[in-house]
């Protein structure tokens, strides 16, 4: 987690649409990501496996997380905005696992 909330910008923002929910500035991400609440405990290895991709022309991260029968499960899509400078703008996060498949990505991994 460290390593992305360093390449946010100050003024970088987070939402998840279609929910009205919306995350303002570098402080703001970063307390959300970091949260235990966020994550249903402390963030931790082997728990979630993030698959870099890109969507609409943009980088982004396909979430998986890893069901207590080893199975590795869709969560959401990260569609990141970048500046000029290569820094995280804008984290779009859509929590539509069931649309994967949809746009070409397995809805779980071996």
């Amino acid at each position: 987690m460290d390593g992305l909330v360093s390449m946010l910008t100050q003024d970088a923002v987070m939402n998840m649409p279609p929910w009205v929910y919306w995350l303002d500035g570098r402080d703001a991400i970063a307390a959300t990501i970091t949260s235990t609440g966020t994550w249903e405990g402390v963030p931790r290895p082997g728990r979630y496996r993030i698959v870099a991709t890109a969507l609409n022309g943009q980088p982004a991260a396909l979430a998986y997380v890893r069901m207590d029968d080893g199975r590795w499960v869709a969560v959401c899509m990260t569609v990141m905005t970048l500046d000029e400078g290569g820094c995280i703008s804008a984290m779009d996060v859509f929590v539509l696992p069931r649309h994967f498949a949809t746009w070409g990505h397995p809805p779980s991994l071996e």
